[in-house]
């Protein structure tokens, strides 16, 4: 969509009703090709479905789920007698792939990360984060109970602000958000 500059034409409170009456008509049209295709999609996805349904889909994936568990199985018992991590067939190929190195917890040695992280404390705090971070909701509250030097803050590079947005809301703008919310969930 091309940015448009404003013109500054609304003059008068009657001309900005106007505005607002342009914008609703704007919003109902919208809405209607919204929900329009959120039907649609919902009537291909129903075809699909009903389709899946007739070729037995469901029970295809479960029997696919069921084999690759099979296949899996065999494959653990059977791999000190591969020649590489993986088999190439006529239809496809399987294997087993290295994964990237990851930090697990030891439950042997520690309930939960909590435990972890006191236990690598005392014997290898080198491991431990320590990332400074700015509370930003201690500030707000500070400045909520008047408790806030501003000056101090703003020495710091820091203000506390609100800001001020001017919205529009049509009466179709209702129906727009509901044919949205249709169409994700099409």
């Amino acid at each position: 969509m091309p940015r448009l500059k404003p013109k500054n034409s609304i003059m008068t409170k009657d001309q900005a009703v106007d505005a607002m009456q342009q914008i609703c008509e704007i919003d109902r049209v919208m809405a209607a090709y919204a929900m329009t295709e959120a039907e649609e999609i919902a009537k291909v996805r129903e075809k699909h479905a009903e389709i899946q349904l007739r070729m037995g889909v469901r029970s295809m994936e479960g029997k696919k789920a069921l084999l690759i568990r099979e296949l899996e199985a065999w494959a653990k018992e059977d791999r000190a007698n591969w020649p590489a991590k993986s088999i190439t067939t006529s239809f496809g190929a399987f294997g087993f792939r290295t994964g990237n190195k990851a930090v697990a917890l030891l439950k042997s040695q520690a309930k939960n990360l909590k435990e972890a992280l006191e236990n690598l404390q005392i014997s290898l705090p080198q491991f431990i984060r320590r990332a400074p971070a700015i509370d930003m909701d201690a500030i707000l509250a500070a400045d909520r109970n008047k408790k806030l030097n501003h000056d101090v803050l703003n020495s710091c590079g820091l203000k506390v602000e609100q800001k001020e947005t001017f919205w529009v809301e049509t009466a179709a703008s209702k129906d727009l958000a509901e044919a949205a919310k249709a169409l994700k969930n099409a």
